[in-house]
């Protein structure tokens, strides 16, 4: 069987009939479509094209008048179908065959114009489960009546329907008919249909099983190879499984495509879990380790490596959680302790340094912290370290109450004065008081002193004063 490897869509057709009373053949034509439906529907998404057909045979020219050929035929001894049970004179004829026959074709036309392709592996399903010939229901009314359900939402109806069928009776070509035939003679590429049922795949005719399994697996291989719809990989081996030849090549790789990842034609080695892909300046395509400590959200990692007390440290293309980091600095330890009245209140200050940080952030950064202390001894920055006999001491650099635990900054106010601040007050007052009242002594003096002066300097134009000598007077003569 011909196959193309470089198809975007795969063309595929089933040709069939609406017979059920042909056996084993009718049997399993009807168990493949409806085992095959739902995956038909998903294939249906601009993956595959599908066409059904259906087996036409022709009355001779001659016959076509005969009750052979009218018990058996439509459009005149046109279009013809074996008689279902082989018997003429009763039972369902040939012509039932083959109106039902056209009926799924204009099903499939009308689905298909509407953008519903798949509704013709519904109906046909609904059609052998509701219209068989046994219940003698294989009748126009059951067809109807199945389409007229499936197009509930007003896609078609069944006028339109009887419109593509048209008039069963008339002497004159059936356009879709026509083209069935030409369908089923083939051409120099594709080889004539002779058989039921009959399934071709890109124009080539598959061979092998009528089975759900076997024709998927056909209608994959006709897509471009690593390119498949995810539904192929239900019928795909695993190449990847443990131990097998997938799975221990990509394993062996050092480029970091170390993830085994099936598909239908085979496996392919990928960048594993915790690995970027990378290509370089020559096209050359590696896998970059990823360091999920640090780029990754935290909620996404183990719980065992984000607890409180806990590590992530970053390995090759991995992670490992490192748990249950003991607090020495919580339980008593060989570190100096000393108590101290700070604001009135006693603390107690410690020397033991919590290396969590410091062990988190080595680990992240995929260093090793096997043998680390899980603590170590400094006095802290408020405090200036002595050795005393070989053993630490701290003393306190400035009264701990103003002193920055961070930074070690000490920011002790001034001294406070003897005098309270109402004494200090009230002497100012005091003084401004003082430099009033004397001022205002001196100017009272000085006026006084002026006003005395201009008195007498008055009176001195009038009258001789007692300390005035040597003064003439003048007076007119006699």
């Amino acid at each position: 069987m011909p196959l193309v490897w470089c198809q975007v869509q795969v063309d595929w057709e089933f040709w069939t009939n609406s017979n059920d009373q042909c056996g084993t053949v009718c049997d399993s034509q009807r168990d493949f479509i409806r085992e095959f439906a739902p995956v038909a529907k998903e294939l249906e998404g601009n993956w595959t094209r599908f066409t059904p057909h259906y087996i036409v045979w022709v009355c001779p020219r001659a016959y076509r008048s005969s009750p052979e050929c009218e018990s058996q035929c439509i459009h005149h001894g046109r279009y013809c179908t074996p008689d279902p049970d082989g018997d003429l004179d009763n039972g369902y004829k040939g012509k039932d065959v083959v109106q039902e026959n056209l009926r799924q074709l204009c099903v499939y036309k009308l689905a298909n114009e509407s953008g519903r392709p798949w509704v013709w592996w519904e109906y046909t399903t609904r059609f052998s489960d509701e219209c068989k010939m046994s219940d003698n229901n294989y009748n126009e009314e059951c067809a109807e009546r199945v389409f007229s359900e499936l197009a509930g939402d007003d896609w078609s109806n069944k006028d339109a329907l009887r419109s593509c069928i048209g008039d069963i009776n008339a002497d004159t070509n059936n356009a879709m008919m026509q083209m069935e035939m030409q369908s089923q003679r083939g051409s120099s590429q594709e080889g004539e249909v002779f058989i039921l049922p009959t399934v071709r795949i890109n124009h080539g005719q598959y061979r092998g099983k009528l089975a759900y399994s076997e024709v998927l697996k056909a209608i994959c291989a006709g897509f471009t190879k690593n390119a498949e719809p995810d539904v192929c990989m239900r019928v795909s081996e695993d190449d990847c499984r443990e131990g097998s030849v997938g799975d221990r090549e990509c394993k062996a790789r050092t480029d970091g495509k170390t993830q085994c990842k099936n598909n239908f034609s085979g496996y392919n080695c990928e960048c594993g879990r915790g690995f970027l892909p990378h290509t370089d300046s020559d096209g050359h395509e590696t896998c970059l380790n990823v360091n999920e400590c640090t780029s990754v959200d935290k909620a996404t990692l183990d719980p065992a490596c984000t607890c409180e007390r806990c590590a992530c440290k970053d390995t090759y293309g991995s992670y490992e959680c490192i748990s249950d980091i003991p607090d020495d600095c919580a339980t008593e330890n060989e570190c100096w302790t000393g108590s101290f009245k700070v604001a009135g209140k006693q603390q107690t200050f410690s020397a033991c340094q919590d290396s969590l940080e410091t062990i988190q952030d080595k680990a992240s950064k995929g260093e090793s912290v096997s043998g680390m202390a899980n603590h170590t001894c400094a006095c802290g920055a408020c405090f200036t370290q002595y050795e005393e006999n070989g053993k630490m001491e701290c003393v306190p650099k400035c009264n701990l109450a103003y002193c920055d635990q961070d930074t070690g900054i000490c920011n002790e106010p001034p001294p406070k004065s003897g005098a309270p601040v109402w004494a200090v007050l009230s002497i100012v007052f005091g003084s401004f008081l003082l430099v009033g009242l004397i001022g205002y002594a001196v100017y009272r003096y000085r006026l006084r002193g002026e006003m005395h002066q201009e008195i007498r300097d008055i009176m001195a134009q009038y009258m001789p004063l007692e300390n005035q000598s040597g003064v003439e007077v003048h007076g007119s003569g006699v």
